[in-house]
């Protein structure tokens, strides 16, 4: 009696196997007529191999009958709403693309559509993502964040009961902002540790330019985000600031994460003195509009502009359109590299999506996506970190003391040193030991930034002015060494 068993359970699972291997090779089942048991063991089903050569709409309505074959099968019962939230979230998953995302509800849309417009109910932050983390990039001054003691900087690493691990910016943004009135904590990671503040929502009253003099009659423009007001905010900031006499110009635009592409684009047309080129548009190979500037007559000034690893799209696209023009020198870091073009728009389930339209390019027709805006003139910022903050990154630090110089493909403990230390100051550096590829390319680029021989060797000159260059960024005085470097630049 056993054996029998046995042999029907062999039967079964083999079965299962068989129409396993069946499905990965591009055949699927049909329809079941039975349990499994004698009526399969009859042939009580039908196998039909996928067909070829299918047109889109006959793919379509195979799609309609594979749902409908779904939802009949299925051991539970299957609402429309379930089915079909998933067909859309598959279908935005396909892409690949992290900015391209679909929200079963248009709550959610117009919560995100509200904060790009600009005023909305949260604590005042400003986010981007780094290395798959959630960086807090600008706290809203007087907002609740600012008053709980959140800082620039700070990382995500908890919403109320729910990891920041693994959610998109979207998905950790729309838990962060809520119904005004109430109740969030946010834990956040600061040099090593970890502390939770918890704040009420309120609106946000999301002002994105701030100007002021400063020394030697020099304006400074600093802008957060690209509102719906932001260049008109942008047009009487600069034209009081010149009312003041100022001879120069400082627009800041580090960690400011972009927003409005038609605002951004319109303070660089403020910009740009004469007709030319702003941005291009492009998708799937093809430029498809091109954005031009009308003549400007205002009075023009030696202009610089500040940026850093978080200024992103928007505020990219305004970064290379000045920079190719001509009419503004980039001092700081190479810029995030997001540029893409995202519309909002509903879904036929009564959702929303936000996806993907277009590539930015510069006048010039650099790509920016992926790659960012290099800088003019490269200068690392200084870390001014606390003392905890400087005691927990040496706790941890590699020497670079042997006296041994490293080439692509040798390993040792000075390249792991030297991988800590590029991390540090923003440069691509795993940090594995072994001079990679991405170690290699951050150590030219680093050897380039500082006026050495760009042969991307670890030999004793580079490493001393990496030390050099850490131990300032570690230990270096208060100073925005950017800001100093645009000023020095105007004077």
């Amino acid at each position: 009696m056993y054996g029998k068993k046995n042999q029907k359970l062999v039967r079964v699972v083999a079965l299962l196997v068989a129409l396993s291997m069946l499905l990965m090779t591009g055949i699927y089942i049909f329809s079941l007529t039975g349990w499994f048991g004698a009526e399969l063991e009859q042939g009580g089903f039908v196998v039909r191999a996928a067909t070829v050569g299918l047109t889109d709409s006959d793919r379509f309505r195979e799609l309609e009958d594979f749902v409908d074959d779904l939802r009949f099968h299925y051991k539970d019962e299957l609402p429309s709403d379930v089915l079909f939230q998933g067909l859309y979230k598959g279908l935005f998953d396909s892409l690949g693309d992290a900015w391209s995302v679909y929200y079963p509800s248009r709550e959610t849309a117009d919560k995100l559509i509200d904060s790009i417009l600009g005023d909305y109910s949260g604590v005042g932050i400003t986010m981007t993502m780094s290395d798959e983390r959630v960086v807090i990039t600008v706290v809203t001054p007087g907002g609740p964040a600012d008053r709980a003691g959140i800082k620039s900087g700070d990382v995500i690493v908890r919403i109320d009961e729910r990891s920041a691990a693994g959610l998109t910016l979207d998905e950790v943004a729309l838990l962060v902002r809520g119904k005004e009135g109430t109740r969030v904590s946010l834990a956040v990671e600061r040099g090593g540790t970890t502390k939770t503040y918890s704040m009420v929502r309120e609106i946000i009253h999301a002002a994105s330019v701030y100007p002021s003099v400063i020394e030697d009659d020099i304006g400074y423009i600093r802008i957060t985000s690209f509102d719906s007001d932001t260049d008109k905010e942008f047009a009487q900031a600069r034209l009081t600031l010149l009312n003041q006499g100022i001879r120069g110009l400082i627009i800041d635009l580090r960690d400011n994460g972009g927003g409005l592409m038609a605002s951004a684009l319109s303070i660089a047309d403020q910009l740009v003195p004469f007709e030319g080129t702003l941005a291009h548009y492009e998708r799937q190979g093809d430029i498809i509009e091109t954005v031009s500037s009308s003549v400007n007559r205002t009075k023009q000034l030696p202009t610089a502009v500040l940026v850093n690893e978080y200024t992103a799209s928007a505020s990219e696209c305004l970064a290379g359109a000045l920079q190719d023009n001509g009419v503004a020198r980039i001092i700081g870091r190479t810029t995030y590299g997001k540029g893409v073009a995202q519309m909002i728009s509903q879904s036929p389930d009564g959702g929303a999506y936000k996806l993907s339209i277009y590539y930015f390019l510069t006048p010039h027709k650099r790509r920016i996506d992926g790659v960012g805006i290099a800088p003019d003139d490269v200068v690392h910022e200084s870390g001014a970190l606390s003392a905890e903050e400087v005691t927990a990154i040496l706790r941890i630090l590699a020497p670079m003391n042997e006296p041994v110089r490293y080439y692509a493909g040798q390993m040792g403990l000075n390249v792991y040193g030297a991988q800590q230390r590029l991390s540090y100051l923003g440069y691509e550096a795993p940090l594995t030991g072994i001079m990679d590829g991405d170690t290699v390319a951050s150590i030219r680029k680093f050897q380039a930034d500082e006026k050495l021989s760009p042969y991307g060797g670890l030999d004793y000159t580079t490493m001393a002015a990496l030390s050099a260059a850490f131990e300032y960024y570690v230990l270096g005085e208060d100073v925005d060494l950017q800001l100093a470097a645009a000023i020095d630049w105007l004077k």
